[in-house]
Formats: C-alpha cells, structure tokens, sequence
C-alpha cells in the first residue's frame, strides 16, 4: 500500500512504468454506494488521515482518460466491514474495538447485504481495472 498525495501524478507515474495493453488494478473505497449514503459522515471508508482521496466511480474514469487509460472493468469486493465498523462508528466506538459486538446472525446479514450490493454495482470498495492505451 503506498499513499498518493496527487492521484493524477501517481497515474502518469504509473502510465510512463507500462507497457501499451498492460493494465493496471487499484483497489479503493468508492464514494456514491448505499454505504455512503446510508451511513454519511459515519461511513467507516472514511478512515481519515489515511484516506486522503475517496474516489467515484466517474472520478476514477475521468482521472483514468485524463492520464492516458481507459477503465476497462470494475469489480466491487466489499464485505461486512462497511456495515459493522460503520454502525459501530455511529455509535461512537472505534471500529478496532467493534469486532465482537454484533451477533452471527447480524454478521451473516451484513454479509449478504455486501454481497448483493456487490453484484448491483453498489459496494463501497472496488478493484479498478485500468488499461493502457
């Protein structure tokens, strides 16, 4: 993992380093998905100060046009974090210190949850498939 203060410069960076064709995958919460609007300044994707950018799904297309890219495919990968650390965060407890506080049954729903919102396009986390031009 490294943190990019200038996403567009850490993508022309990228783009110089490959080859035409060759792609290349970031994986990053994406801001817009039920999470986000379920959840708002309580959304545990947030995580600030490590996230210092919280991507769309447009964002990333733009920034990816605009270096020399084209987004050729989106998989979203979420799971239960985003619906624990989130309530947990709503409840003013660290999400470090959330794990156990929900039930299995809870935990098994939060799970089909994520994975329908997956399959929807609406997770809050996604691989970004950039290809080359």
């Amino acid at each position: 993992m490294s943190i990019c203060a200038n996403p567009r410069r850490c993508l022309e960076k990228a783009n110089d380093l490959l080859k035409p064709g060759k792609k290349l995958l970031i994986r990053i919460p994406v801001a817009g998905g039920k999470a986000w609007e379920d959840y708002g300044p309580h959304w545990a994707q947030l995580d600030p100060p490590r996230h210092i950018f919280i991507h769309s799904v447009l964002s990333i297309k733009l920034l990816a046009e605009q270096t020399g890219f084209e987004l050729s495919k989106i998989i979203y990968d979420s799971d239960a974090y985003q619906f624990w650390a989130s309530e947990a965060i709503k409840q003013e407890i660290p999400s470090t210190q959330a794990q156990g506080m929900f039930t299995d049954k809870q935990m098994e729903a939060f799970n089909k949850k994520a994975q329908l919102l997956n399959q929807k396009g609406e997770g809050d986390q996604a691989c970004f498939y950039l290809t080359k031009q």
